[in-house]
């Protein structure tokens, strides 16, 4: 269906323009879906294209909000079905939830049709919502008919590139709504109960591993329903996107990296008070989070301290040592919330290596607690692969165990 090469730097991105244009002639996605589409790739460059730290929380509430339901339905439109058919068939799967077909545009039963015969092709057992008869009070769009099995009865819907009439009536008819909507300050991500800022082809995925990582955790799941709040999650979202377009244009290239001093001790000990408390480090005895305690590893021959600098000013840090197995252990690889997602990691960790390979080492080895998702996605993607996990009896999360080969 693409000509586009496949080594194009947006192959993905057009290849799901010319998906969405090709289903629009099929009469699966509406004339105006190309333009809701743009739309959200728009928000999509302001996230960097990728899935915000803070989201990461959101979508393990979304999780516990759909496995605590006892009637959760997903509902599905042109797009959605387009984007992510195999997505929505197998969260569908796993939750489990009905999938019921809800759309604005042509609302005849042919098009609703069309979008369940596809999804069925792609593995659905069932596709509800053709020609439904239940209507959403006080809506008074195309939208407000929905199956009397599906979301008539649902207590809990999982919405995606909605419109924002429909979420709030479905509010005010005593529903809960998720959302996943790219545009945080869009009627549906204000009105929703909790919104997912991020692409329905990242989010559907992340929520699927979401849902099976608390389906026995009864504990955690109530822990996280209890606080939703979604002023907060979208105030954190809209907090993200000033720090990533504020820092974009004064950091951009800008990073540095040079060997820590005792100019640097305040700093990093403020900074790994802060990670702690952002529950991405172990929380450590008041004894290892002192001047003293600092200074004796930068006087240590066995032990590396680097910082990393943004414009001259400290941003984040590492620190790791040498041990007698030939292996360089990375202790805490840390950077400042606000200057995360601009390319500093890559930084610390290709500085990493070159210790490594300094030292003679065979392997790098780091632990990371399993909450932390933006931190396992950098190192795998540098080329770190998973070697166990650590269970940790007195921490919420336990520690992956991930290495990597040295390149000598």
């Amino acid at each position: 269906m693409s000509d586009v090469p496949a080594n194009h730097p947006r192959a993905l991105s057009l290849e799901l323009r010319e998906k969405i244009e090709y289903y629009r002639q099929l009469g699966i996605v509406a004339n105006a879906g190309p333009i809701a589409h743009g739309r959200g790739e728009a928000f999509d460059y302001l996230l960097g294209e990728t899935t915000p730290t803070p989201v990461l929380e959101d979508i393990y509430t979304a999780a516990a909000l759909l496995l605590e339901a006892k009637y959760p339905v997903i509902s599905v439109n042109g797009n959605t079905a387009v984007l992510a058919p195999k997505s929505l068939v197998s969260l569908s799967r796993k939750i489990p939830a009905k999938l019921e077909v809800n759309v604005f545009y042509g609302r005849t039963g042919e098009r609703e049709k069309k979008i369940a015969d596809y999804l069925i092709s792609q593995g659905a057992p069932e596709v509800i919502g053709i020609n439904a008869e239940a209507k959403v009070p006080n809506l008074h769009s195309a939208r407000m008919r929905v199956d009397k099995n599906g979301m008539a009865l649902a207590d809990i819907v999982l919405v995606s590139l909605e419109d924002g009439d429909r979420t709030k009536a479905l509010i005010d008819w005593g529903k809960k709504v998720i959302s996943i909507d790219l545009n945080p300050l869009s009627r549906t991500a204000v009105d929703a109960t909790l919104n997912i800022c991020d692409n329905v082809i990242r989010a559907l995925p992340l929520l699927e591993k979401a849902v099976q990582d608390l389906r026995t955790n009864q504990q955690r799941i109530k822990e996280l329903t209890a606080k939703v709040n979604n002023d907060y999650s979208t105030a954190r979202v809209l907090r993200f996107l000033n720090y990533r377009l504020r820092n974009l244009a004064t950091i951009k290239n800008e990073f540095s990296i040079l060997e820590a001093t005792e100019k640097h001790i305040n700093f990093i000990n403020s900074l790994t008070k802060s990670v702690i408390e952002e529950g991405y480090f172990y929380p450590q005895s008041d004894e290892f989070n002192t001047a003293d305690y600092m200074r004796s590893k930068l006087n240590s021959e066995s032990t590396y301290v680097n910082v990393l600098l943004a414009r001259n000013n400290p941003c984040g840090f590492i620190d790791g040592d040498v041990r007698d197995d030939h292996k360089f252990y990375l202790n805490h690889l840390a950077i400042d919330k606000r200057y995360r997602g601009f390319g500093g990691g890559k930084i610390l960790l290709e500085k990493v290596e070159k210790l490594a390979v300094i030292k003679d080492c065979q392997k790098i080895v780091v632990k990371i607690f399993t909450n932390c998702h933006a931190a396992q996605a950098l190192f795998l993607k540098s080329g770190y692969t998973i070697e166990g996990f650590i269970d940790c009896i007195k921490e919420k999360h336990n520690l992956i165990v991930m290495v990597k080969k040295v390149i000598l």
